[in-house]
């Protein structure tokens, strides 16, 4: 909802590879291939492909104890552990206690989120200039700062 309209579309299952019921319980890592909607419990780490067709869906009563990482995640339901996506979409009443990274989010009004929201993009940008020559970069800004040449004012009498 932003400004009192509800804009939240239905999640269609009809194109879901992997459809699990709310009462499955799985410890262990979970796997899939395409996509999957998850309305059980998982206590473990969940991987799906990075290929943009691919989507895991965490359903409102779902409750997954472990890391994600997949190209695009919805979740309605609470996730306890870590997110990685490029597309993530937290729908309102979802909990996730966690860091997540993404490229593209959206927050609806309801939802909550307790831990850091890291962009990739940014944070490539930030680990590659702290990974490259930290001293050549040093170095070039004190060439930088003495080629400046500043002009002689000449006093006012």
């Amino acid at each position: 909802m932003f400004f009192g309209r509800n804009r939240q579309k239905s999640v269609s299952t009809e194109t879901l590879a992997t459809l699990m019921d709310a009462s499955v319980k799985i410890r262990g890592d979970f796997y899939f291939d395409k996509s999957a909607r998850i309305d059980g419990e998982i206590m473990g780490n969940i991987k799906g492909p990075k290929t943009k067709s691919s989507v895991l869906i965490v359903g409102p009563k779902a409750r997954i104890e472990g890391d994600i990482l997949c190209h695009s995640v919805v979740v309605l339901g609470t996730i306890l552990g870590n997110i990685e996506s490029a597309h993530l979409e937290v729908r309102s009443g979802a909990t996730i206690n966690g860091d997540v990274k993404y490229s593209v989010i959206e927050v609806h009004q309801g939802s909550n989120i307790n831990g850091r929201m890291i962009l990739l993009n940014s944070e490539k940008t930030n680990s590659n200039a702290r990974n490259t020559g930290s001293v050549h970069d040093s170095e070039n800004k004190e060439k930088q700062i003495k080629q400046v040449s500043v002009p002689k004012i000449k006093p006012i009498v």
